[in-house]
C-alpha cells in the first residue's frame, strides 16, 4: 500500500522543514510556548503528509492499478504531483491565515501565489514532494543503498576502506 509509504516518508520530510523553517516564519497569537509551535508543527506536518496522499490519487487517477506509478514515476507524473500538492497547500493555507485566522506570516516574510502563502511554505511545497517521490519510490523498489547509488566504488567495503571488500 504505497499510501502509507508516502504519508510516513512526506511527514519525516515536512516536520523538520516545519519546526525549524516555517515555524520561525508564523505569528500564532505572539505568545505561543515552545510545545504549542512544536505541536503546531507536527500537526502542519501531518497536514502535509496528507496532502501528499492526495496528490497521490490525483496523479493514480482514482484507479487501483495506476498506484504503481510511485515505483517509476515519469517525469509528467512527479509534476502532476508536485503541483496537486501546491494546489491544496494553497487552498489550505488560505483558509488558515484568512478565514479561520489560525496564523499569519510575520511582517518581514513575502506572501506569494495567494494571500497567506508565504515563501517558505512554497519552496517547502515545491521541494519536499520530489525528495518524497524519490525516497519513496526507491524504498519501495527495495533497492539497497549500495546497489543504487553507483558512486561507491565496488571494492571500497562497508566501513570505506579498500580491504573491507567481500
Amino acid at each position: 500500500m504505497p499510501e502509507l509509504n508516502i504519508l510516513f516518508f512526506a511527514f519525516l520530510l515536512f516536520l523538520p522543514w516545519e519546526l525549524w523553517l516555517s515555524a520561525s516564519s508564523l505569528r500564532s497569537d505572539g505568545h505561543a510556548l515552545a510545545s504549542e509551535v512544536a505541536w503546531m508543527s507536527t500537526l502542519a506536518s501531518l497536514g502535509h503528509a496528507a496532502i501528499s496522499v492526495l496528490a497521490f490519487w490525483v496523479v493514480a487517477g482514482g484507479t487501483p492499478t495506476a498506484r504503481g506509478w510511485i515505483r517509476a514515476p515519469r517525469p509528467s507524473t512527479v509534476l502532476v504531483f508536485v503541483l496537486a500538492a501546491l494546489v491544496f497547500t494553497v487552498i489550505g493555507e488560505s483558509a488558515a491565515t484568512g478565514v479561520l485566522t489560525e496564523w499569519e506570516h510575520v511582517g518581514s516574510l513575502p506572501t506569494l501565489v495567494a494571500p497567506g502563502l508565504g515563501l517558505a511554505s512554497l519552496l517547502e511545497v515545491v521541494t519536499v514532494p520530489f525528495a518524497t517521490v524519490w525516497i519513496t519510490g526507491r524504498q519501495l523498489r527495495g533497492l539497497p543503498a549500495r546497489e543504487a547509488d553507483t558512486s561507491i566504488p565496488a571494492a571500497v567495503g562497508r566501513h570505506g576502506s579498500p580491504g573491507d571488500a567481500p
